[in-house]
């Protein structure tokens, strides 16, 4: 039977592993407990060898060691695995949160807005590593010559969200106009969207993508599989200068009338966004002069109708 001494012995060496196993966790030295375990090995054929006990105290030793070790953690998860394109080749609709794997390869919140926004706009699913629904398939950091792409819709469409701290800069812009150049000369159209419209009205750029696809596919006359584009909404604020009788009743001087049809071309743009913003002002202060009048005169907007009409004819 084993004596006590003998006992206390290995138990000692025991307490001196567990001592060197915390004091390596916590300076960050995981060698430590093997330069322990070597230690006591080199006692052990020094001291005790060719004692009976040899065995014992070796399996104490390295039995202890080998169950203390931190084991190395192979599964890989989040992002890394995410990143993975065996991974993502791997997802079907029937997994479960396949779209957080996806969204794990967003690098800002506008780009996971954006995802989940097309996702949901789209009826996206995964499939062979990429997402498809309702006519349109999406892949995200897809690698084209020396450049990662954040988006790219239709195998085509090179979709680019663009935050301000990294875009914005004389040198950011360059470096952007020669991407676009290279990717264009590959056959990519490209679609920059502000990363202040994908995280904050990711609706306005689902419909950005809709629109660079219906006007690709009226241009090349590429039936539309089922992505129908927004129709242009008409300014409303034109539609009430058209017909809000202006100071000179109602005759609009062709000379400051900026209409899109008129066909001007500002030889100044700073002066161009001026007389626009002159001529907007000028018809909202209208429009209130006319509002506080019609509780004077209750037939105000059916005259003002029939000057619409009148100047019409």
């Amino acid at each position: 039977m084993l004596s006590i001494a003998v006992i206390g012995f290995q138990a000692a060496i025991v307490a001196s592993l567990l001592v060197a196993r915390v004091l390596g966790g916590l300076f960050n030295k995981p060698a430590l407990l093997v330069g322990v375990a070597l230690a006591w090995t080199a006692f052990t054929f020094a001291f005790v060898f060719a004692s009976p006990l040899i065995l014992l105290q070796l399996c104490v030793i390295w039995g202890v060691t080998a169950w203390l070790t931190p084991k190395s953690d192979t599964t890989v998860r989040g992002p890394a695995a995410a990143a993975r394109p065996d991974f993502l080749d791997a997802l079907t609709e029937n997994d479960e949160a396949w779209l957080t794997h996806f969204q794990d390869r967003c690098e800002s919140p506008a780009e996971l807005a954006f995802l989940d926004a097309m996702a949901s706009a789209f009826n996206l699913t995964p499939n062979r590593g990429r997402l498809q629904g309702d006519g349109l398939s999406l892949r995200l950091q897809v690698p084209v010559l020396s450049y990662r792409l954040d988006f790219l819709v239709d195998d085509d469409l090179v979709v680019e969200i663009d935050g301000a701290l990294w875009h914005s800069s004389p040198e950011a812009k360059a470096r952007d106009a020669a991407r676009d150049k290279a990717l264009s000369a590959e056959g990519y159209r490209i679609l920059r969207v502000p990363a202040r419209i994908a995280l904050y009205k990711p609706a306005e750029a689902v419909r950005r993508v809709r629109q660079a696809q219906a006007e690709w596919r009226a241009q090349t006359g590429e039936p539309g599989p089922g992505i129908p584009a927004r129709p242009a909404e008409a300014d409303p604020w034109a539609q009430i200068t058209d017909w809000i009788p202006l100071p000179d009743h109602g005759r609009k001087d062709p000379a400051v009338t900026l209409a899109p049809s008129s066909g001007l071309v500002a030889p100044d743009r700073d002066d161009f966004l001026k007389r626009v913003a002159e001529q907007s002002e000028e018809a909202l202060r209208v429009l209130k002069i006319d509002l506080d009048r019609a509780s004077e005169r209750p037939n105000i907007f059916e005259e003002m109708i029939e000057g619409h009409e009148r100047r019409g004819r």
